[in-house]
């Protein structure tokens, strides 16, 4: 009403409450203790999780619990050189964010040698591709299917996350009930057909092994164009691809075969800035492989975005917002 005092938010009121309880017992709790006391209540929808592989690695893993019941479990798959925290950028209003609000049960997940599941690169962490395919996402699915419900469960990759899901689930080692695919392709020459983009890919590829090599691991953090650092055979594994123009496994297993055999609702989202990376046009000729696959290429005045965004910009520019909440009623579908 005019003229009333403002309500004090939910923070104030549990301070005022901790206060008054000291009060009456006497005492006083000192400030930090009170702060400590006030995180864990905000945080309380927040569990941090180790997830074991079968090979013997320990995947690191945020939980954001729904508000409500949720509708389904989302497992986040981070792209290359980078870690889960690209989901929630700034905290609380990310896409991982957004998921939560559109009551779904989101779990974050480090990959092998990022983030927090260590041992990264440099401190001697070694891995390959073939491990993220059939250890680490298999082993993520198989701790959420613990959770003994019948949830569905979702899987959003970006970049490298997903294509990882797209081979794991075309081999058969995970069947989720739906993908999301953002900024995400496969390096291979038969899928590009730019000749200037062919010469800039396979100079990208021979400076990535050329460095690796060297260092023994890429060093990402060094060179300033990521927060992780990516081991050697996982880098030329990624190399092999594009030398050999096949997706495969070291053993020669056919990922790109597999892609065939993929029944079930896929959703891939590229942005029209994307130059290089997951430029649309080969991105497009790689993922449609997969049978009844759903395909936007979006920019300023799609979804309600005011930009076209890049690589990055779909998972991490606060501006794709819109996108993101068209995404979330995407996967509610699938529920």
């Amino acid at each position: 009403m005019p003229g009333a005092a403002p309500r004090p938010c939910g923070a104030a009121r549990r301070r005022r409450r901790a206060q008054g309880r000291c009060a009456r017992s006497g005492r006083r709790l000192p400030w930090l203790t009170v702060t400590i006391i006030l995180l864990a209540v905000g945080d309380r929808r927040r569990e941090a999780l180790s997830v074991q592989t079968t090979d013997g690695w320990r995947l690191e893993v945020l939980r954001l619990r729904a508000t409500d019941e949720p509708r389904g479990r989302v497992l986040l798959l981070h792209a290359m050189m980078v870690d889960r925290r690209t989901f929630d950028r700034p905290r609380g209003r990310g896409l991982a964010s957004r998921l939560v609000s559109s009551g779904f049960d989101v779990w974050l997940a480090d990959f092998r040698g990022h983030g927090s599941s260590r041992p990264w690169a440099g401190e001697g962490g070694r891995w390959s591709y073939d491990d993220l395919v059939r250890y680490d996402l298999p082993a993520l699915a198989s701790r959420m299917r613990e959770e003994g419900d019948e949830l569905p469960i979702l899987v959003v990759g970006h970049s490298l996350g997903g294509h990882v899901a797209v081979a794991a689930w075309g081999t058969g080692r995970v069947q989720p009930a739906a993908l999301v695919c953002l900024s995400t392709n496969v390096w291979l020459p038969r899928f590009e057909q730019s000749r200037v983009r062919r010469l800039a890919k396979a100079g990208s590829i021979a400076a990535f092994e050329r460095v690796t090599r060297a260092a023994g691991y890429f060093p990402a953090r060094r060179l300033g164009i990521g927060s992780d650092d990516e081991a050697l055979d996982y880098v030329l594994d990624l190399c092999r691809f594009w030398k050999e123009d096949s997706w495969s496994a070291r053993d020669g297993e056919n990922y790109l075969a597999g892609m065939a055999r993929i029944e079930g609702p896929v959703l891939s989202v590229v942005g029209r800035a994307d130059r290089l990376m997951a430029e649309p046009e080969a991105a497009q000729r790689w993922v449609t492989q997969i049978p009844g696959l759903a395909f936007w290429r979006v920019g300023r005045g799609d979804s309600g975005l005011a930009f076209d965004p890049g690589h990055m910009q779909l998972v991490t520019d606060p501006r794709a917002r819109p996108l993101w909440e068209r995404l979330a009623r995407w996967l509610a579908a699938q529920c």
